[in-house]
């Protein structure tokens, strides 16, 4: 109880590595580190040994706020992640358009009739007229393949009668 009594008086808590006895109004050494600092001056803040409640009470008074922290930051995390979502669905709507736009470009620039038509301005191609067809027959275009093949034959075997002159 004594001890408890000391803790909530309004007198300065002394530091631990205070030794004028003054309390906790000493200036920090330059070569120390903030941490380092930090750390002294928050036990100098604290009593010299805790009760065993009061430990579980500052443990889950600091997991409460490192929770509400990660609450916090989890989100923003997550409107971040919605943001993006909203904008890659904007994206998706511009390239499902963009998709139709040229699908319906390549089923023009297919159609039959425009290709047609440049058939006959750029490569001036024609129709065909009905006397310009020929139907080939493969017998008979076998047998003139044949025929020639043994005309070049013959004129090959006989070099004075290609030469038309003889001896």
């Amino acid at each position: 109880m004594k001890r408890a009594a000391n803790a909530m008086s309004s007198e300065p808590v002394a530091s631990r590595h205070d030794v004028s006895g003054k309390g906790a109004t000493r200036r920090p050494l330059p070569a120390q580190s903030l941490y380092i600092q930090i750390r002294s001056e928050l036990a100098a803040l604290l009593p010299g040994s805790l009760s065993y409640s009061a430990r579980l009470f500052i443990g889950f008074s600091l997991l409460t706020l490192i929770s509400a922290l990660l609450v916090v930051y989890a989100a923003y995390e997550n409107r971040l992640a919605y943001a993006e979502l909203q904008m890659l669905e904007k994206q998706q709507r511009y390239y499902d358009v963009e998709w139709g736009q040229l699908l319906l470009e390549r089923s023009t620039l297919a159609s039959p009739s425009r290709i047609e038509a440049l058939a006959r301005e750029s490569l001036q191609m024609q129709l065909i007229q009905p006397e310009n067809i020929h139907v080939l027959d493969a017998a008979r275009l076998n047998a003139e393949h044949a025929l020639s093949i043994q005309i070049r034959n013959q004129s090959s075997q006989d070099p004075a009668n290609s030469s038309g002159t003889a001896d």
